[in-house]
């Protein structure tokens, strides 16, 4: 499966002044090794032009809640942004330089 844009991660706790080590929460049907893997939270890195973007920086923490329709329902894993890419569409004026930051997490 995929990073639901429409059920994003959203942030519970702000790093402060520097904001660094912001924390975010994302639930999920997925078991957390699910969303571990490269690039799954595609579009949610911080300075994206998405509509996925929800701001996450290296070093931000994410915890993952499992849904009640996933394997271990209720199941919290803390994992860290250990690396964000940019996905650039096109380079074309037109169409704004439309790009984002797919992030990854830490597995578990």
């Amino acid at each position: 499966m995929a990073y639901s844009s429409t059920a994003p991660a959203r942030m519970l706790v702000t790093g402060g002044m520097t904001g660094k080590g912001n924390i975010y929460a994302y639930e999920s049907t997925e078991d957390s090794s699910d969303v571990a893997v490269t690039g799954y939270f595609a579009g949610c890195g911080d300075g994206g032009r998405g509509n996925a973007n929800v701001g996450m920086k290296i070093g931000d923490i994410v915890m993952t809640v499992a849904s009640t329709d996933a394997s271990q329902p209720g199941e919290v894993i803390a994992h860290s942004v250990i690396k964000s890419t940019i996905d650039q569409a096109t380079t074309a004026a037109a169409t704004a330089y439309n790009y984002s930051f797919d992030v990854t997490i830490s597995a578990t």
